[in-house]
């Protein structure tokens, strides 16, 4: 399984996660499982990023955000086997990005 993954604080989710989900969803149509670490998202945007299949799970915001999401996608992986990419939320997917996880796959042969 492929995993796309960023964590997302509210002002994240407004300066860039809106984007980030936007262009993830529209422009690279990646058959990628989403996954946002919450690192302080209100109810309403996790129930809102849950509704329309983006995964959103816990994460221990440590002070350096991406540090922390990285933990946590570490954690992951060792409990949930696949790939997995860290996209900062700042960035907006201009294409399909899928070609990545098979470079991985290749490597881990």
């Amino acid at each position: 399984m492929n995993f796309v993954v960023t964590g997302l604080n509210e002002k994240y989710w407004q300066l860039w996660g809106i984007s980030w989900v936007a262009s993830l969803r529209e422009n690279a149509q990646t058959k990628a499982t989403p996954i946002v670490f919450n690192l302080g998202l209100t109810t309403h945007i996790i129930e809102y990023l849950k509704n329309i299949g983006i995964n959103v799970l816990d994460c221990e915001d440590k002070g350096d955000h991406r540090q922390s999401v990285i933990d946590a996608m570490v954690g992951l992986s060792e409990k949930v086997e696949g790939n997995y990419l860290y996209f900062d939320a700042d960035i907006w997917f201009q294409k399909n990005f899928d070609e990545i996880f098979a470079l991985l796959d290749r490597k881990s042969t």
